[in-house]
């Protein structure tokens, strides 16, 4: 049975890194991070990612992480996770969705040619993709060149 909060949110323990319940850890941290407690939920993927997930798994996993730490606004450790994710993992289903989130991380940091370069290898491995990032693209571009002229 689930327990509530005062808010009304729900209330779970942690499981025990001796349980190594890669998935029930994950899944906790998918109902902390769709309840918007992004450090719960970076709390409880990085204990998942502790223990010894199937590689399959790894990979969905270090996503949510990032995607926990970008909304945060912490972009620079949201890239370590995404820049892990593409050399260990280079053949993860969403890959396409690393790249993306990788050049908008560069772009809230103002790393505009790494930006550039994220979106770019995006296109070039998914080029259906390419609607979904030609704005950024373009921006990055631009802010780029404006950067230079400074």
């Amino acid at each position: 049975q689930l327990r509530r909060g005062k808010t009304g949110k729900v209330l779970l323990q942690l499981p025990s890194a001796q349980s190594g319940n890669a998935h029930y850890a994950f899944e906790l941290g998918n109902l902390y991070f769709n309840q918007g407690e992004f450090a719960n939920a970076i709390a409880t993927y990085s204990l998942a990612l502790t223990m010894n997930p199937q590689e399959s798994q790894k990979a969905i996993i270090g996503y949510q992480l990032a995607l926990s730490y970008k909304n945060l606004n912490d972009c620079k450790t949201a890239l370590q996770v995404l820049d892990d994710i593409q050399r260990k993992n280079p053949q993860y289903p969403h890959i396409d969705e690393v790249y993306k989130m990788a050049g908008d991380c560069y772009l809230d940091l103002e790393d505009y040619n790494k930006a550039e370069k994220s979106y770019a290898n995006l296109i070039k491995q998914f080029p259906d993709k390419q609607p979904q990032v030609a704005d950024s693209l373009e921006n990055a571009r631009r802010l780029q060149r404006v950067n230079v002229a400074y």
